[in-house]
């Protein structure tokens, strides 16, 4: 009687073992959840190995020359097809491969190693807790598409609320990314869920942000560029076969008309766009933009130089204008000031609305419609 006892409790204790080991998130559940780790994978092990070496060569580099491999944006990608041109007005919409040397692990870990190096600096030991902390702090700042579903603010809200730490937060997206794991396809990829984690922080999109201004402003030079009202979104693709995570990213642009003879940028006459689709594939360990399209106008980037209705009293004694209408040099603030470091330059910079004064005859339209509302340019 005792045996059978015995014999039918290790039979239940097995199948109670191979029911829960059936269970997608039984393994993040026993190992993470609600702990501050996250899946030491082949992307974690690699960042953690390479950070060291990367720093030690970046920071030399950063020292002798403002411009390295670090900075080049063709490190990166293959920019050779888009040169810059000496007419003011210019136009180019393409796909632009990757540069064949670099992978999209390399492209995921350089985005920590210059963006967020106290990850690893702190303590080697500590790094998949500070990823799990800088993945949770991002994951909830952003909408994202999953499979074709959207995930907003209402999402957000009711799942990411502040109430919610960074940890927690981590442990809710990588239970989603389970979920649709086990829906297509059943294979749990914990490397491919680290990443597609990784890749939802603002690093990498910051990263490219900044290698694409560093681009722009090597087409436009001597001119200065900043953006203006730009739209972001992230869209995952989890397939049986095809695991993915595409960027995309539209803007206005506001350019310096002159600025070598004082006609700098002015928020009020956005004059370029720029516009780009990256697709991340996990899949291969590739990447490329399957869209990019760069346009501008110089002689668009500011008011009208005709200033025959101006009287004596608009000119200075120094001879510069006080009309306004002239540039207000307070918006003219470049992107790139200096290009020591990727880390150091502004990602976005949204210009405020000016309202202009224009003819006295005006003057009492424009004071009433300032008392209904302000226009301001998101």
């Amino acid at each position: 009687m005792s045996t059978k006892k015995n014999k039918n409790s290790n039979k239940n204790k097995s199948n109670k073992n191979t029911k829960s080991n059936t269970n997608p998130y039984y393994f993040y559940n026993q190992n993470f959840t609600d702990t501050k780790l996250i899946p030491s994978t082949a992307i974690t092990t690699y960042m953690k190995n390479n950070f060291h070496d990367f720093r030690t060569v970046y920071d030399k580099l950063n020292m002798e020359t403002e411009r390295h491999k670090f900075t080049d944006p063709n490190t990166y990608f293959n920019f050779d097809k888009m040169k810059r041109t000496e007419k003011r007005q210019f136009e180019y919409e393409s796909a632009i491969e990757r540069n064949p040397n670099m992978s999209l692990n390399e492209l995921i870990a350089h985005s920590f190693f210059v963006g967020s190096p106290s990850i690893f600096t702190d303590n080697n030991n500590t790094y998949l807790k500070n990823l799990k902390f800088q993945m949770g702090k991002d994951i909830r700042r952003a909408n994202r598409n999953i499979n074709g579903i959207h995930y907003d603010e209402a999402y957000r809200a009711e799942y990411f609320d502040m109430d919610k730490n960074n940890y927690i937060v981590t442990d809710i997206f990588y239970k989603l990314l389970i979920s649709f794991f086990q829906a297509n396809g059943g294979k749990i990829d914990y490397d491919e869920i680290n990443k597609y984690c990784l890749l939802s922080c603002q690093n990498m999109f910051n990263f490219i942000g900044q290698i694409v201004i560093l681009q722009v402003k090597d087409i436009i030079y001597p001119e200065d560029n900043a953006q203006l009202g730009p739209n972001r979104s992230e869209h995952i693709i989890i397939k049986p076969n095809n695991k993915t995570m595409t960027f995309s990213f539209k803007t206005e642009l506001i350019i310096s008309r002159d600025r070598e003879n004082g006609q700098f940028m002015d928020p009020e006459y956005p004059c370029g766009n720029l516009e780009y689709n990256l697709l991340l594939d996990l899949t291969n360990n590739t990447y490329k933009f399957t869209k990019f399209k760069l346009d501008y106008q110089l002689d668009k980037c500011g008011p009208s130089l005709d200033t025959s209705y101006m009287d004596t009293n608009s000119i200075s004694n120094d001879g510069t204008s006080n009309d306004d209408s002239a540039i207000d040099l307070k918006y003219a603030i470049p992107v790139a000031l200096g290009v020591g470091t990727l880390s150091a330059l502004p990602f976005i910079l949204g210009g405020k609305k000016k309202t202009r004064k224009r003819k006295s005859r005006n003057r009492k339209k424009i004071t009433k419609n300032k008392q209904k509302s302000t226009v301001k340019r998101k």
